[in-house]
């Protein structure tokens, strides 16, 4: 189960993807949601750890 802010972190990923063709930057994601790139790796380590995303060796997250 996600909560409302790992969803939309979820869905965000997947539209990115969907829409570039390539993974996101933490930093990104960090400046859409208005939070810092700490917290921001928090949410998507767990977000990896559930299995619903995964990261590439730079630490860009793409959709799982």
């Amino acid at each position: 189960m996600l909560t409302e802010k790992q969803q939309s972190i979820v869905e965000m990923v997947n539209a990115y993807y969907k829409e570039h063709g390539y993974p996101v930057q933490q930093k990104y994601l960090a400046d859409k949601y208005g939070c810092g790139t700490s917290a921001m790796m928090e949410y998507v380590n767990t977000l990896v750890d559930k299995g619903y995303l995964k990261k590439t060796p730079s630490g860009q997250v793409m959709p799982k």
